[in-house]
């Protein structure tokens, strides 16, 4: 299920008529988008690697890494906190059901679902801390991730020559 963009997510290009109302001799929107993506690449890549990066006023962000709770209370799996293998369980679907198009297959009732098992069942999270934080109505927003970013975490978590720094 796709999450729905409200009225005040925050663009580059909003971010740059403000800078251009700020200043006397202001760069391209072209430049102005390159150091931004360069920017935020920079800041990922200091977070995968296990820094914690403080940006004055709006706090702490870091990477954390927590044991994985596989069991619920009930001793059932929990499907909540595990990632589906889409691929696995398409192709598991097409030999109990034939192959069908995606679509058709949401008629069948109690299909089963392969899901991704966490390595050494430790979960790796992006956090924010809102705590150290000094800006008015941090709990108003949230912390939303690309996904690329946690393609790369997942990349360096997987590698075993990487260290890892990550605090609970």
């Amino acid at each position: 299920m796709a999450k729905k963009h409200t009225v005040s997510d925050i663009r580059v290009y909003d971010l740059y008529v403000i800078y251009k109302k700020k200043t006397t001799n202001p760069i391209g929107l072209k430049v102005f988008r390159k150091f931004f993506k360069e920017m935020f690449h920079e800041f990922g890549e200091m977070l995968i690697k296990g820094y914690t990066v403080k940006l004055s006023g709006l706090g702490k962000f870091s990477v954390i890494q927590y044991k994985h709770k596989l069991l619920n209370e009930d001793g059932e799996l929990n499907k909540k906190t595990l990632h589906p293998d889409w691929k696995s369980t398409l192709k598991l679907w097409g030999e109990r059901y034939g192959v069908r198009k995606k679509d058709e297959y949401k008629d069948i009732v109690n299909k089963p679902i392969i899901y991704y098992e966490p390595k050494d069942y430790i979960i790796y999270k992006f956090t924010w801390d809102k705590y150290t934080s000094t800006t008015r109505g941090t709990s108003l927003y949230h912390l939303s991730i690309m996904r690329g970013l946690k393609q790369r975490l997942s990349k360096y978590v997987l590698n075993p020559d990487n260290p890892k720094y990550y605090t609970a």
